[in-house]
């Protein structure tokens, strides 16, 4: 889950994407952890939904000094749409 990697203590930012505001409020609680809700239309295709929700999160950090150009960043998401499929942890150069 998010929560494993960023009590893990890992050296650049965690952004956590959802689209249920009271998820962001639950992990706010955790420090480096920065929850993005993501209000775009849901698209058809999964695989384009989370490339738009991750595009959509990395530019609010930049916009809110999260992060910098050239910074990383790591994004948890699931391998397989819906609920309880948190498996897949990955690291972005931000440009």
């Amino acid at each position: 889950s998010v929560v494993s990697v960023v009590t893990a203590g890992p050296c650049c930012p965690v952004i956590a994407i959802t689209r249920h505001p009271q998820v962001a409020r639950h992990l706010r609680a955790y420090r480096g952890l920065f929850p993005f809700v993501y209000t775009g239309e849901k698209l058809e295709s999964w695989s384009e939904d989370m490339d738009m929700r991750i595009n959509a999160a990395v530019t609010a950090a930049r916009r809110a000094g999260i992060v910098h150009p050239q910074n990383n960043v790591i994004i948890v998401t699931g391998s397989i749409a819906g609920s309880g499929n948190t498996n897949t942890m990955q690291v972005f150069q931000v440009s």
